[in-house]
C-alpha cells in the first residue's frame, strides 16, 4: 500500500505540465495573494504546492498531512529540510478537518 501511495505522487510530479502550472499559478498571484502572507496547505502530499509557497515569499507556511508522508521526521519534514525551507514551512501531522480548528498561532490569509 506505502507504495502504491509513493507511486501516486511520483505519477503527479512527473506531470511536468501539471505541476508547472501550479507553479507558474502561485508565482503570478504571489505579490498579492502569497508574499507576506501565512498559508495552509491541506493535504499537503509531498509538499510541492507549500515550497512553491515557500519559495513566493510566503511568511509562514503549514503543511498539513494525515498519511505517513507527514509524520515527525517522515518524508515530507525531509523534502522540506532538504529544501532550506524549514523555518518557514512547518509540517502538521493530523486531520485538519476532524477538528474545529487548527491551532498554529497564526491568523490564516491563504488556505489551499
Amino acid at each position: 500500500m506505502q507504495n502504491d501511495y509513493f507511486q501516486v505522487h511520483k505519477l503527479m510530479l512527473g506531470d511536468v505540465p501539471r505541476t508547472c502550472s501550479y507553479r507558474d499559478a502561485l508565482a503570478a498571484c504571489a505579490e498579492e495573494h502569497v508574499r507576506g502572507k501565512v498559508v495552509m496547505d491541506v493535504g499537503a502530499g509531498t509538499g510541492i504546492l507549500s515550497l512553491f509557497c515557500f519559495r513566493a515569499g510566503a511568511k509562514r507556511v503549514f503543511a498539513v498531512e494525515a498519511s505517513h508522508m507527514g509524520a515527525k521526521g517522515g518524508p515530507l519534514q525531509r523534502v522540506v529540510e532538504a529544501n532550506g525551507a524549514s523555518d518557514i514551512v512547518k509540517v502538521l501531522h493530523g486531520f485538519f478537518f476532524k477538528k474545529k480548528t487548527l491551532q498554529t498561532g497564526f491568523p490564516m490569509n491563504v488556505l489551499f
